[in-house]
């Protein structure tokens, strides 16, 4: 989820994980969204309409338990990445970034497929700080070199214990 400003500045909002959708919070306000989807990754998407999400939010608790889930964890990284930019610096804010577009799952080192430039606009930062960042965190992260370009493999297990130390 991300935003572009109006001088073209952008910014990502948050990245959805698999299974996860965006857009319940505009269609909760019956409003249009206030920013626009891109896939980081290959993806496959499904729409639901308006209508069908209503009947399923008036009639299903198992739907509501879900959404109720889903937007605590959206909210919750909202809360963190608000306080990492005002809080912490770069390094941490890249370690933020990372475990965001990391996948929950029983794998402790992940391959990363994703630009250090996108990072940057999840981080807030320029993809030389990005750079810098990843760098420092090198304790944290397992970088090997690919054939056409650096290969990013995250560690998301040690990440996690050094996001919780607040380094």
């Amino acid at each position: 989820m991300y935003v572009v400003g109006p001088e073209g500045g952008e910014t990502t909002l948050f990245c959805l994980q698999e299974g996860e959708w965006g857009g319940d919070g505009s269609l909760l306000k019956n409003e249009l969204m206030q920013y626009d989807l891109r896939a980081m990754v290959s993806s496959v998407v499904c729409l639901i309409p308006k209508s069908t999400f209503d009947l399923l939010r008036q009639t299903s608790l198992p739907f509501n338990q879900c959404l109720c889930a889903i937007m605590n964890r959206r909210m919750g990284s909202f809360v963190g990445m608000l306080a990492a930019t005002r809080l912490f610096g770069p390094d941490m804010r890249v370690a933020r970034a990372l475990m965001m577009v990391t996948r929950e799952h029983d794998a402790d080192v992940e391959e990363l497929a994703v630009a250090q430039h996108e990072i940057g606009l999840i981080a807030g930062l320029g993809r030389q700080r990005v750079n810098q960042a990843i760098g420092e965190l090198r304790r944290h992260l397992v970088i090997l070199s690919g054939i056409n370009a650096p290969r990013l493999l995250v560690d998301r297990k040690r990440l996690q214990s050094y996001l919780k130390s607040g380094a």
